[in-house]
């Protein structure tokens, strides 16, 4: 069945395609415009849209809302990943959509998608009384603020495919009030990016420096967040706590200068971040090397002196290479040589590829200093990163996409001088045709087309080095266990979170708390969650129910920290006493109940009943249908 693509509007001939042949979007977010996959909206039909209930609550005679003129459309695909990094609003901020068609009866399966949960089917009857017909319930979240009274609702798919498609419009209307058109509109994608930013890259330069410093003033504060190496050190250890994120670094120039010289420029700054963050000694030096100014070097040599104590300051950061900077050269040249060295310099005053190698030694030092890492975990660390597209890690974006004057030649502006190592959830990432063949297209690209993508800056961390998150105590009927959270690198004082989760359920709670010195934790003891119970099963001993675990992720001071599961391990070991004569009910079947289901067993030649691996929720021991009486 064909198929048109929503970003280019390319026409694919069929179904089995997996991507776009004109820009690679994938399938996730197609949309489909043929009868069968999009929801059409006959006359005969009304839209009702009730605020403020659950999917699988709705009073088909709640109050109305007033839908807005524009909404957001999710493909199912996206909406379950959207689910599981948590990002979906609360259910006080759910709208239910209810559409009645005549002449329909029976029940109807739909697709609903409760607070951060994965998609998942359910059965909804039609409804009793009144106008009869199929009910389909379409979650509808919204991402404004307040009442959502505004713009910006985001629809899950609602086509009849499995394998997704989008409706481009809808009808809907508040009960007893005229229909309006609704035109939905591709929901932003998400990126999480850390900027390399204009404090780091000087007028033709391409020399990623180890700080931010402004190298066009006189100042010479530390940036204000993470900058260079604790950049660097920063998305490793995101990195790690987000599996199955890509990335991509790009980088930009600004608008003085030709376009054709711009591009290789830009180009060249992204690779040597790129060096700098995989390890790349050889091409880290000779980019390094290749594309740098005098002010460069100084800035690095003073960073050097205050960071690894050599003597080999060079005063004021003012670009002019003076006796006082070769000297600072040569200082650092010996105490490198006398400092382990990968290999020997020459102490000849000149900052030449062999010169600027021994500096990127120095970058690595202070990227295990602040990982808190030996050469192995860094490795490892570095073993994690996986990119939007493994062929182009590092692409050059010339002066196309300025943050500061946009459309205006000629402008110079540290701003827009810049490297951005951006960070993309599943289903996440752009395609990146606009690059083909190593080229910049700015009318092709994804990442940078105007509402296309929502930029969060990734949190500042105030320790990057690995935290470590443990359970301490057993999860058991009213006992409390602890959550801790072992981090170096961490003040007291900071208000952090826990989010605790029913593993395969999603989050039960959130717990405040607030760090020692290296250290945060909180205690939880609310194991039984009844909206949580999986469906009833009947067992027979010595079969055990499944297991029901709980993990948690610490949230907090620019970090997602997540604990091993933690298994529900109750047991019943019980003597079952007759009543009256208070006998042990030697060899009786005994019926277990509990909210997972009922377990049947025997006692023992002592009357005594023992069943391991007990879910949440408590449990009742019946005989003969009666209550048990259990003994000491």
């Amino acid at each position: 069945m064909p198929w048109q693509c929503s970003e280019c509007g390319a026409d694919v001939a069929t179904d089995a395609q997996a991507v776009c042949p004109g820009c690679g979007l994938p399938k996730t977010s197609w949309t489909v415009g043929d009868a069968t996959r999009t929801l059409r909206v006959p006359a005969a039909r009304r839209f009702e849209v009730l605020r403020g209930v659950e999917p699988d609550a709705v009073a088909l005679d709640a109050a109305t809302w007033t839908p807005t003129e524009v909404a957001r459309a999710v493909p199912r695909a996206r909406a379950a990943s959207l689910a599981a990094a948590g990002r979906l609003p609360a259910p006080r901020d759910v709208l239910v959509v209810r559409v009645l068609t005549k002449g329909a009866r029976g029940d109807v399966k739909v697709t609903v998608l409760p607070e951060a949960r994965a998609a998942s089917d359910a059965v909804f009857p039609a409804p009793a009384g009144g106008e009869a017909g199929d009910v389909r319930l379409l979650p509808v979240f919204g991402d404004g603020p307040g009442d959502l009274s505004l713009p910006g609702l985001a629809l899950l798919d609602v086509s009849d495919a499995t394998d997704g498609g989008v409706a481009p419009r809808l009808e809907v209307a508040a009960a007893g009030k005229p229909a309006r058109a609704v035109r939905l509109e591709p929901a932003p994608r998400r990126a999480v990016w850390v900027e390399l930013e204009d404090a780091l890259f000087r007028t033709e330069s391409a020399a990623l420096m180890p700080e931010g410093r402004d190298p066009e003033g006189a100042g010479a504060e530390p940036a204000p967040h993470a900058a260079g190496v604790g950049a660097l050190a920063a998305l490793l250890r995101h990195h790690e706590e987000h599996p199955g994120v890509a990335l991509l670094v790009a980088g930009h120039t600004d608008t003085t200068g030709a376009a054709a010289y711009n591009l290789p420029l830009s180009q060249q700054r992204a690779d040597c971040a790129h060096a700098a963050l995989v390890g790349d000694r050889e091409a880290f030096a000779r980019l390094a090397h290749a594309r740098h100014v005098v002010a460069d070097r100084q800035q690095v040599l003073a960073w050097v002196a205050r960071t690894r104590g050599y003597p080999c300051d060079p005063g004021p950061v003012d670009g002019v290479a003076g006796p006082k900077t070769q000297a600072a050269v040569r200082a650092f040249q010996q105490a490198y040589n006398d400092d382990a060295p990968v290999e020997r310099l020459s102490v000849d005053g000149a900052l030449g590829p062999r010169t600027w190698a021994a500096l990127f030694d120095c970058y690595e030092r202070g990227l295990l200093d602040a990982l808190g890492e030996d050469a192995a975990g860094l490795a490892a660390l570095r073993a994690r990163l996986t990119y939007v597209d493994p062929a182009r890690p590092a692409v050059g974006c010339g002066e196309h996409h300025p943050v500061e004057a946009p459309g205006v030649d000629g402008h110079r502006s540290q701003a827009n001088r810049r490297v951005e190592l951006l960070v993309f959830e599943p289903g996440e990432a752009p395609a990146l045709a606009c690059h083909a063949g190593g080229a910049c297209a700015p009318a092709a690209c994804q990442l940078y087309a105007p509402g296309r993508y929502e930029r969060e800056r990734l949190p500042t961390m105030l320790s990057a080095r690995r935290w470590t998150a443990t359970w301490e105590g057993e999860a058991r009927f009213e006992e409390a266990a602890r959550l801790v959270v072992l981090a170096p690198g961490l003040p007291g004082g900071v208000p952090m979170a826990f989010e605790v989760e029913q593993v395969g359920h999603g989050v039960v709670a959130t717990l405040e708390a607030t760090s020692t010195e290296g250290r945060v934790e909180a205690s939880f003891a609310a194991w039984f969650q009844p909206d949580a119970v999986a469906p009833p099963v009947d067992l027979e001993a010595p079969a055990t129910f499944p297991p029901v675990s709980f993990a948690y992720t610490l949230r907090g001071a620019g970090r997602a920290v997540r604990s091993p599961p933690l298994v529900y391990a109750d047991r019943l070991n019980a003597l079952l006493l007759s009543r009256g004569e208070e006998q042990p009910l030697v060899r009786r079947r005994y019926t277990l109940r509990s909210p997972w289901g009922s377990f049947a067993g025997e006692t023992d030649d002592e009357g005594v009943a023992v069943v391991e691996g007990l879910p949440p929720g408590g449990v009742h021991v019946l005989v003969d249908d009666e209550l048990a009486r259990e003994g000491a």
